[in-house]
């Protein structure tokens, strides 16, 4: 990433954005299995 080395964050700062960024990708990962999980139900009751 341009600027990411140049500007230093802290210790604290880096955590705090490595656990939002993993909620985040959890959150849409939940999201896309649960998306898949009522196609899944909706195609088997259609069937």
């Amino acid at each position: 990433m341009p600027g990411f080395s140049i500007h230093r964050h802290s210790d604290a700062e880096t955590r705090r954005y490595a656990i939002q960024t993993m909620a985040l990708g959890a959150i849409v990962f939940a999201g896309i299995v649960a998306v898949a999980a009522i196609a899944i139900v909706v195609k088997a009751g259609l069937l």
